[in-house]
């Protein structure tokens, strides 16, 4: 039951979370931008690597499913994931 209300709510939760964590993450780069490049372009950088670790993983996760249900043509839709999450949580 654990297993269940990790996968079902973890997913809910991280569609509802996601605007709130990119408009951070453009409010940090605007932010910092002025600043100059040298402890700015390390955060920066840091926020955007970030970002692109947890896209990555999510996408890894959704391809490791795709595969063991032999839907390889289907992989292309998790290129929309984060657009996905965006849609949904400005429908909420």
């Amino acid at each position: 039951m654990l297993a269940f209300q990790l996968i079902v709510g973890g997913n809910a939760l991280v569609a509802l979370a996601h605007p709130l964590f990119i408009f951070g993450l453009i409010r940090e780069v605007i932010a910092l931008a002025p600043r100059g490049y040298d402890l700015a372009g390390l955060r920066i950088s840091h926020f955007l690597a970030a970002a692109a670790v947890g896209y990555s993983t999510s996408a890894y996760l959704g391809w490791l499913g795709l595969s063991k249900r032999a839907v390889p043509d289907r992989m292309r839709i998790l290129l929309w994931t984060p657009l996905h999450w965006l849609m949904l949580s400005l429908a909420a």
